[in-house]
């Protein structure tokens, strides 16, 4: 019979039964375990205290700009920063062809990053800027990014900006409200207006975006009881949005017509002019006239035309002379040249003081707009985006900063009210305390109207200018413009190219 007897497993039994050959090497394993695991978990706790620093040290950095209200810079703006650091330029301008610049301690704003850069005897601002590649290459920035190297305050000095980012994003400019901003400044995040009752250029090329950004300015101009429009476009295509609010002129005889009338109209409002007062004082009797020209450089090609010569030194009147009587000049064009195909008449661009440009083809584009110091002051609306960004050089102060402009469509402006709209006989008739004419009568004048110029137009060959109808039917011209524009209205007549108008083919033969 086999009885079992449990082995004893207390501590010292153990170590008995071990021996001492047995008991060393269990020590020996022991110690080898615990070396390794502590150096394990010394390096594993070194790891999670770096992870933890660096971490609680953004975290501590992004609470501390937020709370300032400053930007947090993005992957690239860091990258940008560090190597925008006196150190890193200093140990890196040399071999980029830089040497003799030094830059100081770069800041991140809203519109992106702007440091000061040091320059020696053998550099000035213009020269750095011609050597903007050297730049990117030392920076390690994409080609796209916007990039200007200006004057800085002090001589020596350049300013070298990195438009990484807008003051503009997020904010809507879409549409436009009575009182609404012509747009935001994309550095200093300010609202742009441009006030009432300034002269004003607006160039931009094809595509830049310059319609739809001058439009929320007529609309403001057309807006108020005591201010009218008057939209002088040769190619039409803008000017039929804002028949229901403005005096349209798109042929050669209405535009000749319509600057014979505002002509008149500043001499009469000259004459009243009281003393001590630099303009008349606008009303819905009086009120301030926005003449709107949309493309310069056919304006001025339709001046050139022997019978229509009188529509330059009209326009040129009103620039020098009409704004005491509130008749107010907006010269656009997409040609911003004075040569002999360009959109600029030189003595019109010279009483002119707000200029605005989109972008535009050329840096002799952006002098022609903004003067000649337009390089050298930062003046570059040749390296503008497009579409929708412009600069606006109102006075000597201004900063040439990009502004983001309001966008406003063609269907936009169709949808909006309805306003009067000017003409010298209406002004006139105001003017003296006439009442309006009975409804009836004078439905019935315009009745009368419309078939003598559709007699001259039928009994007229082939196509007929304005001038003829009021040459064959002896009414005047403000009187045939406006018969013609129902007329064309009502589908009874058809405009030609060259302004002319005839009966369009069928309804002379069902008349």
């Amino acid at each position: 019979m086999n009885i079992a007897v449990d082995q004893p497993t207390d501590a010292p039994s153990v170590m008995v039964q071990l021996g001492p050959e047995g008991l060393a090497v269990l020590l020996a394993l022991g110690a080898l375990a615990l070396t390794w695991k502590s150096r394990t978990l010394r390096r594993a706790e070194w790891r999670v205290f770096q992870w933890a620093c660096r971490h609680a040290w953004a975290l501590l950095s992004l609470g501390i700009l937020l709370a300032l209200g400053r930007p947090v810079p993005t992957r690239e703006e860091r990258k940008i920063l560090r190597r925008l650091a006196p150190a890193h330029w200093k140990a890196h301008a040399e071999r980029r062809g830089l040497g003799g610049t030094l830059t100081t301690r770069p800041k991140l704003t809203a519109a992106g990053i702007v440091v000061s850069v040091r320059l020696d005897g053998t550099w000035t601002p213009s020269k750095l800027a011609k050597s903007e590649d050297a730049v990117r290459a030392l920076l390690g920035c994409s080609s796209t990014l916007r990039m200007s190297i200006t004057t800085g305050k002090r001589g020596g000095w350049a300013v070298l900006t990195l438009r990484t980012r807008s003051a503009a994003d997020g904010v809507s400019l879409n549409g436009w409200a009575p009182g609404d901003p012509w747009g935001i400044d994309t550095v200093t995040g300010e609202f742009v207006l441009v006030p009432l009752g300034r002269r004003m250029l607006i160039a931009g090329t094809s595509g830049s975006g310059k319609s739809w950004s001058t439009r929320a300015l007529l609309a403001e101009a057309s807006e108020a009881a005591d201010h009218r429009l008057v939209v002088i476009d040769p190619k039409r295509v803008e000017a039929i949005n804002w028949e229901h609010r403005a005096r349209v002129a798109v042929s050669a005889d209405e535009v000749l017509e319509v600057t014979d009338e505002l002509v008149a109209e500043m001499h009469e409002r000259l004459a009243v002019v009281e003393r001590g007062r630099d303009t008349i004082p606008i009303s819905v009797e009086r009120p301030r006239i926005t003449v709107f020209v949309d493309e310069g450089a056919e304006v001025i090609s339709m001046g050139r035309q022997a019978d229509y010569k009188r529509v330059m030194d009209n326009l040129g009147t009103l620039a020098r002379m009409a704004r005491a009587a509130e008749i107010v000049l907006i010269w656009a064009t997409q040609k911003p040249t004075m040569d002999a195909r360009g959109g600029i008449d030189p003595q019109i661009s010279a009483q002119i003081t707000y200029r605005a440009a989109l972008a535009l083809s050329t840096s002799g584009e952006s002098r022609v707009v903004f003067g000649e110091d337009a390089t050298e002051k930062g003046w570059h609306a040749h390296e503008l985006p497009m579409p929708g960004f412009a600069m606006l050089r109102s006075g000597p102060k201004a900063k040439p900063h990009p502004i983001r402009t309001r966008a406003f469509s063609p269907a936009d402006v169709i949808a909006l009210p309805a306003r009067p709209v000017w003409t010298r006989s209406v002004s006139l008739a105001k003017t003296a305390g006439a009442s309006p004419a009975d409804p009836l009568d004078q439905l019935a004048k315009e009745v009368s109207t419309d078939v003598r110029v559709m007699e001259a137009v039928r009994d007229a060959e082939g196509p007929i200018r304005q001038k003829e109808i009021v040459a064959a039917t002896g009414l005047a011209k403000g009187t045939v413009s406006k018969a013609v524009a129902r007329l064309l209205l009502a589908g009874e007549l058809a405009r030609q190219d060259d302004g002319s108008v005839t009966v369009p083919a069928g309804t002379e033969a069902a008349a």
